[in-house]
């Protein structure tokens, strides 16, 4: 194949299979989830890494700020689904807010009218096809042992 996704449940696979992909000389491009930006992995598996590329949220404006409070409260970095569901929490209060119910047809139409700020993306909102409308990605890989932005 011209590539491969790379997609795991936990760090453990992903390593294993960049590990054993890397010792078998398996040349095929390498690519995978945002998870894979994993100072852990990075720390145990950097050669078995070396030129996966993968995308990853560039974050809000107010990233920074989530987290710095995050770290606070649960003595760790946030990982990297962790911004999304506080996003997630965060619209959804503002739709029942706005539609005064939890109900499905409301609740969804309440969804598809709101906007509210948030830590992945600086406004969050909804197209009538039901996506987040303005997330911000960057391409990155492992290089030299190091996480690299390779396109904004």
């Amino acid at each position: 194949p011209d590539a491969v996704f790379v997609s795991f449940v936990t760090p453990d696979y992903k390593a294993i299979f960049f590990k054993q992909a890397k010792e078998l000389g398996f040349a095929t491009r390498l690519f995978a989830s945002a998870d894979t930006e994993n100072s852990a992995l990075l720390a145990s598996f950097a050669t078995a890494l070396e030129s996966v590329q993968y995308t990853s949220p560039s974050g809000a404006k107010g990233y920074d700020e989530f987290a710095r409070k995050y770290e606070k409260r649960f003595s760790e970095a946030p990982k990297v689904s962790s911004s999304h569901a506080y996003d997630a929490v965060n619209i959804l209060a503002v739709a029942i807010g706005k539609a005064g119910t939890t109900e499905g047809k409301a609740l969804q139409r309440a969804l598809l009218s709101v906007e509210a700020p948030g830590a992945t993306y600086d406004t969050l909102r909804f197209s009538d096809k039901h996506q987040i409308v303005g997330g911000e990605f960057v391409i990155e890989t492992v290089r030299n042992g190091e996480f690299v932005v390779i396109s904004e």
